[in-house]
């Protein structure tokens, strides 16, 4: 199984990518759309593929997938597959479905769904490497869920977070692995999806990189200013 890239830095044409791109794998159900697929096919540091069986023989090839509530779900091949060293995104209704899955940086007790509402989002910490690039436009109608009871595990980290403090945004270290859960729509049809933004795509493609085992100083010019070490202020400058 192929868990770490390389992070070897080739240039291109102003930016840095690792010499062996991420292998991505994106959930493809019910409800499917493509704006998510389309766009991380657009980046040159990720190789990017569908599927629609959930067990480790499907998924054990990737270094990190993107899922969603419409689709397979096999909690014990994602758990083994996260804890081994693998990166899981994880979007709605994803959380709405599996709310208490072990490998998640967060549960719920119960949840209030939203279709397309404005977006309201508070950033509770601007300089996280999370959120970099992540310009969020206020009333960008976008789809997710309100948890009720939220529950942050130890070592997980927030952000930003919706207007009813239900996390836009966590992530965590879970085994060998990694998982963030996007609490914004990305896929499903009949939602309003943030791939249709300029800063849900970047907030995407962070998280993918993340939960693929990219560190932010570690060989990807995440703000495309040419720089990609940590003298950089993890690339924030």
């Amino acid at each position: 199984m192929k868990w770490i890239p390389i992070t070897l830095v080739a240039l291109v044409l102003g930016s840095s990518f690792p010499a062996t791109a991420l292998d991505v794998g994106i959930m493809n159900g019910s409800f499917y759309t493509y704006d998510a697929q389309i766009y991380l096919e657009s980046q040159p540091d990720m190789n990017v593929s569908t599927f629609s069986s959930c067990g480790m023989g499907n998924i054990g090839s990737y270094d990190v997938i993107l899922v969603y509530g419409n689709g397979c779900w096999d909690t014990a091949a994602f758990d083994s597959y996260v804890d081994q060293g693998g990166g899981i995104v994880a979007t709605p209704w994803g959380m709405n479905f599996n709310s208490n899955e072990p490998y998640f940086p967060y549960s719920f007790g119960g949840n209030s769904t939203h279709y397309a509402d404005p977006l309201n989002v508070t950033i509770t910490d601007p300089n996280d490497f999370m959120l970099d690039g992540v310009i969020p436009v206020l009333g960008d109608s976008v789809g997710w869920e309100d948890g009720i009871g939220t529950t942050l595990r130890a070592g997980t980290v927030a952000p930003a977070e919706h207007a009813s403090s239900t996390p836009l945004v966590a992530y965590w270290e879970y085994g060998f692995g990694r998982t963030v859960y996007l609490n914004l729509h990305y896929i499903t049809s009949d939602c309003d999806v943030a791939a249709a933004y300029p800063w849900g795509q970047q907030l995407l493609a962070n998280a993918i990189r993340w939960a693929g085992g990219i560190d932010p100083c570690d060989g990807v010019d995440l703000d495309g200013d040419g720089w990609t070490d940590c003298d950089d202020d993890c690339d924030d400058g």
